[in-house]
């Protein structure tokens, strides 16, 4: 059985980000460097005017709507030294797989490289098991671990993958619920 590493962070959303991108770093390069779908499909169309168009106006969505998380992100940019375009591109992979589905229209077929992963959670009252099958990318396998930022009450611990903002994956929570 494999275990979950875990850490523990504070400070501000940027903070927390900054502290998870410095621990983290090499994790998040590998996973970045190997991901065929931000490599082959998603740098590339953020080198086109759409793709352009579409993040400033995904970004401009965010700061304006989800600050925290794009402070966290930025934190995640800094502290892993990679850049911020990519950090915030990856955590909105459908949102862009979509976008370059349009712009290169294939079978219909969801690309191997935004495929989540599913999880099952189950609470007993000695543990709280979490069953996760990692269908997402094969550069994803391995990388996950467990987070608890203390400026996310009453929630104790987040399961992340390297390289994603923590809003995405299944909490657990103090009060012994478990939300996806």
């Amino acid at each position: 059985m494999n275990t979950i590493e875990q850490l523990v962070v504070s400070g501000s959303h940027r903070e927390v980000g900054r502290g998870i991108g410095l621990r983290f770093a090499g994790a998040i390069h590998r996973l970045f460097d190997n991901y065929d779908f931000l490599q082959k499909q998603l740098l590339p169309f953020l080198k086109t005017s759409a793709g352009q168009s579409f993040f400033q106006s995904c970004l401009k969505m965010h700061q304006t709507h989800f600050p925290q998380y794009i402070a966290e992100l930025e934190g995640l940019a800094d502290g892993s030294g990679r850049p911020f375009e990519e950090i915030f591109a990856v955590n909105l992979r459908g949102e862009f797989a979509g976008r370059i589905a349009l712009a290169h229209p294939t079978d219909g077929t969801t690309p191997a490289g935004v495929q989540g992963c599913t999880d099952c959670l189950v609470l007993t009252p000695d543990a709280a098991l979490i069953g996760h099958n990692e269908d997402g990318p094969p550069a994803g396998h391995g990388n996950m671990y467990c987070v608890s930022p203390s400026m996310i009450a009453p929630l104790s611990r987040l399961f992340v993958i390297r390289g994603f903002c923590p809003a995405m994956p299944p909490v657990l929570m103090n009060s012994g619920f478990c939300i996806r």
